[in-house]
């Protein structure tokens, strides 16, 4: 698609090949001085030729877009020469659903849990959020209270002890982190929390002896994998309406032991589509479980190959046999 005007074009151009979008955008402006393309991504730099400097603009734009494409793994990169123009040019990892609609439809349904009853506690400043969240769990036999900030979260907890606490990050007054770590000091021993959040740059595994919560939740959120934490955390079994599907047999892909304490953090990140922070993950994991490297080269070759769909579809089944 090509923009034309009087005094040149700017054009876009897609492709998409392996779940990787690569997305170009060309223009026949000023172009960039080689001098700046070094800086030009870095907040506040527009470039030093004359007329630039006339135009309207904060110079963050680029040093935003290149921030927010980071954080979902993929990179950005420039050619231009003055007086020709310039090319942007994207390459991000968007990878497919992960379910069809007969996937969906053949799922069995959970209709309750077994175990001890549950109470949760709810705190999220957005009602249509809370409002989701109760539609999925209270037909489910929870008991639930919710608190819009907070502050009211705090104060709700010292009544109903709650089992399970699921935090919003954001919340006016107190935020979520401030609110885990007085549950900690306040509510009964047992208590499981878990953060949610919009925003990736907030996620922390959990679970570990230095960290206020036990698990977390990207928004939008994602209900079997809401429901898989719950169950994780509060050790219920689900009650479906039909026998629940066998996972595939752990031993086809000569699973290490140890592999549950990297599980969770290896499917949050693969649901991220954050391939940079799997690639880092595994390099750590092998770092300290040398033992499991003929398995962590098997999902780090399925990364770089970008088969994002296999990678989830290998974790799922050993997380289901778990």
């Amino acid at each position: 698609m090509s923009l034309l005007a009087e005094e040149g074009y700017v054009a876009l151009r897609i492709r998409y090949r392996s779940q990787v979008g690569d997305i170009e955008v060309s223009d026949s402006g000023l172009g960039i001085r080689s001098d700046d393309l070094e800086t030009i991504f870095e907040p506040f730099e527009r470039g030093q030729m004359p007329r630039v400097r006339a135009l309207p603009g904060t110079g963050l734009g680029l040093t935003i877009s290149k921030l927010l494409i980071h954080i979902m793994g993929g990179e950005i990169s420039v050619e231009s020469t003055p007086g020709a123009g310039s090319k942007f040019r994207l390459r991000l990892l968007l990878p497919e659903a992960m379910h069809s609609a007969d996937d969906l439809v053949s799922k069995p349904e959970i209709r309750g849990y077994s175990g001890p009853p549950i109470t949760i506690l709810l705190a999220d400043d957005d009602r249509n959020h809370l409002d989701f969240v109760q539609r999925i769990l209270r037909p489910l036999g929870f008991t639930l209270f919710t608190a819009p900030d907070g502050a009211a979260a705090v104060r709700l907890a010292t009544e109903i002890h709650p089992d399970l606490a699921m935090l919003d990050i954001s919340m006016p007054g107190l935020d979520g982190w401030e609110v885990a770590r007085a549950l900690r000091q306040t509510s009964k021993r047992g208590l499981k929390i878990m953060m949610i959040s919009a925003n990736v740059q907030d996620y922390r595994t959990g679970g570990q002896t230095d960290c206020p919560h036990d698990a977390f939740l990207v928004k939008p959120l994602d209900i079997q994998q809401m429901l898989d934490t719950i169950k994780s955390q509060t050790q219920i079994e689900w009650i479906y309406d039909l026998p629940a599907v066998e996972a595939i047999e752990a031993s086809q892909h000569n699973v290490p032991i140890g592999i549950d304490r990297h599980l969770d953090e290896l499917l949050q990140l693969g649901r991220m589509g954050y391939v940079r922070g799997i690639e880092t993950k595994l390099k750590e994991w092998e770092a300290a479980e040398p033992e499991a490297a003929a398995f962590i080269a098997r999902l780090r070759t399925i990364i770089r190959q970008f088969e994002l769909k296999k990678y989830m579809e290998i974790l799922g089944a050993i997380q289901r046999h778990e």
